[in-house]
C-alpha cells in the first residue's frame, strides 16, 4: 500500500464513517433447497468523492492497526440495521442481514454490549441479524471469547463462523463454541477437482452430525452450485449469484436473474429440511437415534428423495441416484427426474392416487408406508414429514425394491413373530441404558411419553407422572430406576423380574398391570406390560384382603384420596400463619407446581390479597379464639384478576387439644354460578388471551382505587403495547399475531398474576393494575413489564424479538381512574415515539391527540432535546392540528418527526430557552415569536404534557 493512502485512511477514516462515504455494500445468500434469497451478508466500500472506491484489503488492515476496526463494524451494523428498519416501516418483506465482527472487536469494546445496543436502537427482531467471526478469532483467549459467543447466543442473536477450515483451529473451535452456521470458502476448495468434493461433502455431512447449518461461499459455477446441493449444503453465496453492491441495486439483479425472496415465515421450514442429512445411510432416523449407532456414510446408499407439496403442485427438491433408478419405470413416479427441474413446481397428475394418498396421510399423521407391485416386482415406499409451514409441506421419501432386497426373505416370518409378541403384551419397551435411551417398540397408547427419546430416568418419572396411580408412584420409581434395575440384576443373577402396578387405562380408571424388565444383552433390555387386572382382584377377593370398592375405606384412604381430589381446595396453616400443606385443587387454582413455592409463607409473603388485613383478622381468630368462620367472603388475586371467593377455616387441634394452626378450604364463588343460566351477565373476559378485557379491567381499577382511599394503598396503572406489531402479522399472518399476544399475556400473567390485575385493554393493549409504596417502585414494575417482553423469545417455534412500549401512571397523580388512564396513555406514546417509525408514531399520535385537531388556533408538540449547551438545545415535532398546518403551509406528514431548527431556522434561541424550561422545569412559558414566512408576530405559550421533555405549544396571532 502506498504511503500517502495509509496516511489518508488514517486521517479521514472517522469523516468517512460519519458521512457514510464507508457505506455497507450487501452480498445475496441463496437457499440451495429453493433457489431464494434468505439473507444478504454486509461488507464495507469506501467510496471517498475524490479517490473513489478503496477497497476492504486497503483500509481493514490500516483500521485494526490503528485499533478502530471496532467503529467500523459497528457503522455497517448500524447500516445494516437501518436498512432492515426501512423495509419494516414501509411494510416490505425484511431480508436477515450477516454482519461481520473483527478479532479485535473482542478486545477494544464489550462487543456484545455495542451492538446489542445498536439493534436495540433500531428495534431489529434479533433473528434478523447474524454475526460473523472468522475462524482465527477463536484461537486466542478461547474462555472469554466462549463467554460473549454465548451472551450473543442467549440473546436470540446466531452466530456463524467464517472461513471455516482456514485455519489450524476449526475442529477444535467446533467443540468448544457454539455455532449457528459455518461458512467454507470455495478458494479452501480450489481447484473443485473429486478431492475437493470430498471435502466439501465431509464437511457438510460433519456440520449436520452436530446440528449446525452450512454456507459455502465464492460459488461462481451451476456446477459447483449443483454439486452443493446435492449433498446437502444448504446456502450458497458468490459472484454467480451477485457481486456486493448498494441494496437495491442487488435486489434488482437478483429479479432479473428471476431469484425471488424467501418470506420470514419460510426461514423455519427450510431450517428444518437443511438439517436432513441426504447422505446417510438411515436418514428416517431421528437425531437422537443417529447419536446412538454409527452410520454407514456414503453417497447415494439408499434411494432417497425429498419433495415439497403444496395445495395445486408438488416440487422435488433432491434425490439420489439410487433413487433415479429405482423408480424409473415404475408405476408410482410418471415424473421424469431432471436436476433443470429441481424446486419447479409440477402437476400431480405425474404421481399416482397411492403415493398422493399416502402424502396426504403423513401431513397429519408424520410417518407413514405402502407397498406396491410394479412390473412383476414388489417395492416399499417409506415417507416422513419432516416440517410445514402455511402453505406446503416437506416429505422424505425412501423407496425400495423388496424383490431385489435379499433382506427382505425372511420378513414374514419374523412378521408373524412379532405379532404374537404383540398380542400377548399391551407395551414393549426397549431401554439401551448404554445411550440412555428409551424407544417403544408397540403399544396401545395413543399418547406415548416414552417415545424415542433420551434421558431413561426422566422418561419414567414422566410415565410415572402421567399413568401410575398415586399410591404406586414411589415404589414404581424405586424399582425401575435404572441403576437399582440393573443392581437387582447384578446381584440374583436373574434376567427378568416382575412387577404389579396400579396403571392408568384412561376415564380416570385405573387397572393393575404388569411390568417385566428383560435382559436382552448387557446394554439393552425390554419392559414388557400386560393387563392382570382380573387375576389380582380375583386374587384379592379369593383371599379376603381388604381393598377400596369393598366397603374397607381407612380414614388415611379417605383423606390421602381427598387431597388428590379436584373436589375441595383445602389449606392448612401453623399457628404463625405460615402454609404447612395443601390440597392438588388448592395447588392447581393457583398453578403451583409444587407445595414448596408457598411452604413456610403467609398470605402477605404470597402476596395476593390486595386487601390481606380481613382474612389476616379472620386466622387470628380461628387460632387465638378457636372460632369457626363460614365462607367469609373476600378477594384473592389469581391468573391476574381478583377473585371473589368464600373462605372457611377451623381450629387445627394437636393429640393434647392444644391449637397448633389451622385448617381451611374456598370456594370460587364465580363456580357457583357456572351452571345457572338464569343470568346474561357481560363478560370481563377476552376470548383471545383469557385475561381480564377493558370491562375487567374498568371494574378491577374500581377495587385499587376504592382501597387507595379506604387504606391508602396506591396503585400504577401501566399501559403495553408490543411495536411494530402489524409487521409480524404481514410476515406471518393473523393467526400468528394471535399467537404473540397469547403468549405476552401468558408471559405478563405468570409475572404478575399472584400480584396484580392483568388484562387486555383493547387490540394490541396490555394493562396491569399493581399496589406500590412510591414513584419508584412504579418504574420497577414497568422495567419489570420490558423484561418479561424480552423473556418472550420463542412463539410456535419462531424466533421473536417482543419491543414493549410501556406507560404509567399512579393513582396520587390525578386521583381520577380516567385521568390515569389518559395519563398512561400519553405516556405511552412517548415511550414509543423513541422505538418506532415516523409513520406509525405519526398514525399514533394523530389518535391521542384527534381532540385538538379542531382548535381555532395552532397547537404543536415537540420533544425538546436536553444537551448540555443551550446552543446545541432542539425539539422534534411529534404532532400539529390543522390550524398549523394551514398557517405553516406543509401537512402533518411533511413536519412530523422533523427538528425545528432545520424547519423553521427563523426561530430563535430565546424560543428554545422557553420550550426547553417549559418541557423539563414543567414551567409554564411565554413569549412572541417573529421572524415567520408571512411577516405575522405570534403569542406562544408552552405547557409541560405527557412527561418531562415533551411540550404542547399554543400559537395566536399578535394584533397590532
Amino acid at each position: 500500500m502506498a504511503r500517502n493512502l495509509e496516511d489518508f485512511i488514517k486521517q479521514n477514516y472517522k469523516k468517512a464513517i460519519e458521512r457514510h462515504e464507508i457505506q455497507a455494500y450487501f452480498q445475496p445468500v441463496i437457499r440451495t433447497s429453493s433457489r431464494k434469497l434468505c439473507s444478504f451478508e454486509a461488507l464495507a466500500r469506501w467510496i471517498d468523492p475524490e479517490l473513489g472506491m478503496i477497497y476492504p484489503d486497503e483500509f481493514i488492515p490500516v483500521l485494526e492497526k490503528e485499533r478502530a476496526i471496532h467503529r467500523l463494524d459497528a457503522a455497517i451494523l448500524r447500516q445494516a440495521c437501518a436498512r432492515i428498519r426501512s423495509s419494516i416501516t414501509k411494510g416490505e418483506t425484511p431480508i436477515p442481514i450477516s454482519v461481520n465482527l473483527s478479532r479485535l472487536d473482542f478486545t477494544l469494546c464489550d462487543i456484545f454490549s455495542v451492538a446489542d445496543q445498536v439493534v436495540s436502537d433500531y428495534q431489529i427482531p434479533h433473528d434478523f441479524i447474524y454475526f460473523e467471526i472468522t475462524e482465527s478469532v477463536m484461537a486466542e483467549e478461547q474462555e472469554m471469547l466462549k463467554g460473549i459467543v454465548d451472551r450473543f447466543r442467549s440473546a436470540g442473536f446466531q452466530i456463524w463462523m467464517d472461513d471455516f477450515g482456514s485455519a489450524y483451529s476449526s475442529l477444535n473451535a467446533l467443540k468448544e463454541f457454539s455455532f449457528d452456521e459455518i461458512k467454507l470458502d470455495m478458494r479452501f476448495l480450489h481447484p473443485f477437482n473429486l478431492r475437493a468434493k470430498r471435502i466439501a461433502t465431509a464437511v457438510v455431512e460433519m456440520a449436520k452430525s452436530i446440528d449446525i447449518h452450512t454456507l459455502v461461499e465464492g460459488v461462481e459455477t451451476e456446477e459447483q452450485f449443483r454439486y452443493l446441493r446435492n449433498v446437502g449444503c444448504e446456502k450458497v453465496q458468490g459472484y454467480y449469484f451477485g457481486k456486493p453492491a448498494p441494496y437495491e441495486e442487488a435486489l434488482a439483479r437478483l429479479q432479473e436473474k428471476g431469484i425471488g425472496t424467501e418470506a420470514p415465515h419460510e426461514r423455519r421450514y427450510y431450517d428444518e429440511i437443511g438439517r436432513i442429512d441426504f447422505l446417510s445411510a438411515v436418514p428416517f432416523m431421528t437425531r437422537e437415534e443417529h447419536d446412538t449407532i454409527t452410520t454407514a456414510r456414503q453417497l447415494n446408499s439408499i434411494p432417497l428423495a425429498l419433495a415439497e407439496f403444496a395445495s395445486d403442485s408438488f416440487s422435488v427438491l433432491f434425490y439420489n441416484s439410487a433413487f433415479e433408478e429405482t423408480a424409473s419405470g415404475t408405476e408410482l413416479f410418471s415424473i421424469a427426474l431432471d436436476q433443470e427441474m429441481l424446486s419447479q413446481p409440477q402437476p400431480y397428475y405425474l404421481l399416482s392416487d397411492k403415493l398422493i394418498n399416502l402424502i396426504d396421510s403423513v401431513k397429519t399423521g408424520g410417518d407413514g408406508r405402502m407397498l406396491f407391485t410394479s412390473n412383476e416386482e414388489y417395492f416399499e415406499v417409506k415417507a416422513r414429514c419432516m416440517t410445514k409451514s402455511r402453505e406446503k409441506y416437506c416429505v422424505l421419501i425412501q423407496l425400495t425394491n423388496l424383490t431385489r432386497d435379499t433382506q427382505s426373505e425372511n420378513t414374514a416370518y419374523l412378521d408373524e413373530f412379532v405379532r404374537r409378541i404383540n398380542d400377548i403384551f399391551d407395551r414393549i419397551t426397549l431401554m439401551n441404558v448404554r445411550d440412555n435411551l428409551i424407544r417403544p417398540l408397540n403399544t396401545t397408547t395413543k399418547e406415548d411419553l416414552l417415545s424415542g427419546r433420551y434421558g431413561i430416568r426422566e422418561r419414567v418419572r414422566e410415565y410415572a407422572e402421567k399413568y401410575i396411580y398415586p399410591d404406586d408412584r414411589a415404589e414404581f420409581l424405586r424399582q425401575f430406576n435404572p441403576q437399582t434395575a440393573l443392581d437387582r440384576f447384578a446381584v440374583n443373577g436373574c434376567v427378568s423380574f416382575s412387577e404389579l402396578f396400579r396403571t392408568s387405562v384412561g376415564h380416570g380408571q385405573y387397572a393393575w398391570m404388569e411390568y417385566t424388565l428383560l435382559k436382552i444383552d448387557r446394554d439393552n433390555y425390554f419392559l414388557l406390560m400386560r393387563n392382570v387386572h382380573e387375576t389380582v382382584t380375583g386374587f384379592l377377593r379369593k383371599n379376603k384382603v381388604k381393598v377400596d370398592g369393598d366397603g374397607y375405606f381407612t380414614p388415611s384412604h379417605l383423606w390421602n384420596n381427598l387431597l388428590r381430589s379436584n373436589l375441595l381446595r383445602l389449606f392448612w396453616k401453623d399457628r404463625d400463619r405460615r402454609f404447612v400443606g395443601a390440597s392438588q385443587a388448592f395447588l392447581d387454582y393457583y398453578g403451583f407446581t409444587s407445595i414448596e413455592e408457598i411452604l413456610g409463607k403467609n398470605d402477605e409473603e404470597v402476596g395476593w390479597h390486595v386487601h390481606p388485613e380481613a382474612y389476616m383478622n379472620d386466622e387470628f381468630q380461628v387460632i387465638n379464639e378457636g372460632e369457626t368462620i363460614h365462607f367469609m367472603p373476600g378477594l384473592c388475586m389469581n391468573e391476574g384478576e381478583n377473585k371473589e371467593i368464600l373462605a372457611s377455616k377451623t381450629p387445627l387441634y394437636d393429640a393434647n387439644g392444644e391449637i397448633r394452626g389451622l385448617l381451611g378450604f374456598f370456594i370460587d364463588r364465580e363456580l357457583l354460578t357456572v351452571n345457572d343460566r338464569r343470568g346474561t351477565e357481560i363478560p370481563r373476559r377476552d376470548l383471545l388471551t383469557g385475561l381480564l378485557n377493558s370491562r375487567g379491567i374498568s371494574e378491577e381499577a374500581t377495587v385499587f382505587r376504592d382501597e387507595y382511599y379506604m387504606r391508602g394503598a396506591d396503585f400504577v396503572r401501566v399501559h403495553i403495547m408490543i411495536n411494530d406489531f402489524n409487521a409480524y402479522n404481514e410476515q406471518f399472518g393473523f393467526d400468528f399475531g394471535d399467537k404473540i399476544l397469547n403468549s405476552l399475556g401468558n408471559a405478563l400473567k405468570e409475572g404478575f398474576g399472584h400480584t396484580c390485575a392483568v388484562g387486555r385493554h383493547a387490540g394490541l393493549e396490555f394493562v396491569v393494575l399493581h399496589q406500590v409504596k412510591d414513584e419508584k417502585e412504579a418504574h420497577e414494575i414497568c422495567k419489570k413489564v420490558k423484561a418479561i417482553g424480552d423473556s418472550v423469545r420463542q412463539v410456535d417455534g419462531v424466533p421473536v424479538t417482543l419491543y414493549l412500549s410501556v406507560g404509567c401512571s399512579l393513582f396520587s397523580e390525578s386521583h381520577n381512574l380516567k385521568e390515569q388512564s389518559k395519563r398512561c396513555e400519553l405516556r405511552l406514546h412517548a415511550d414509543r415515539d423513541h422505538t418506532v417509525s415516523a409513520q406509525s408514531s405519526l398514525a399514533h399520535a394523530s389518535e391521542i391527540f384527534r381532540l385538538f385537531d379542531s382548535l381555532p388556533f395552532s397547537y404543536c408538540v415537540y420533544h425538546v432535546s436536553r444537551e448540555r449547551t443551550d446552543e446545541a438545545d432542539d425539539a422534534v415535532i411529534c404532532y400539529v392540528n390543522h390550524k398549523f398546518e394551514e398557517v405553516g403551509g406543509a401537512s402533518s406528514g411533511e413536519v412530523f418527526g422533523g427538528s425545528v431548527r432545520e424547519l423553521y431556522p427563523y426561530v430563535g434561541e430565546e424560543w428554545f430557552a422557553n420550550v426547553k424550561r417549559a418541557a423539563w422545569n414543567d414551567e409554564k412559558a411565554e413569549g412572541i415569536l417573529t421572524g415567520a414566512p408571512d411577516g405575522k408576530r405570534y403569542r406562544y405559550t408552552a405547557r409541560q404534557i405527557i412527561c418531562p421533555g415533551y411540550v404542547a405549544v399554543t400559537y395566536q396571532e399578535e394584533k397590532s
